[in-house]
């Protein structure tokens, strides 16, 4: 997969994320691009979590290709770095 930077705040309580170019960017990798979704409008991507963000984010962690991480469907490229 693809290694991205993406702009991205996870919530600390688990309860969801904030895309946004004011956010500090980390590293995501792409699952699927753009033309490749039903709507071919974002990326889907996984974010890998710190031991914490896995802990409130459990059920939306998901395993591909030997990476864990948080399925982020739908990313503009405006919050790619």
């Amino acid at each position: 997969m693809k290694e991205v930077r993406v702009r991205l705040d996870l919530a600390t309580d688990g309860s969801g994320w904030d895309l946004s170019e004011s956010n500090e960017s980390r590293k995501a990798y792409v699952m699927s691009e753009p033309e490749d979704t039903y709507f071919g409008t974002g990326y889907i991507l996984i974010v890998p979590l710190n031991d914490s963000e896995s802990d409130v984010f459990d059920r939306n962690v998901i395993h591909q290709e030997g990476i864990d991480g948080l399925k982020v469907p739908n990313v503009s490229e405006a919050y790619l770095a």
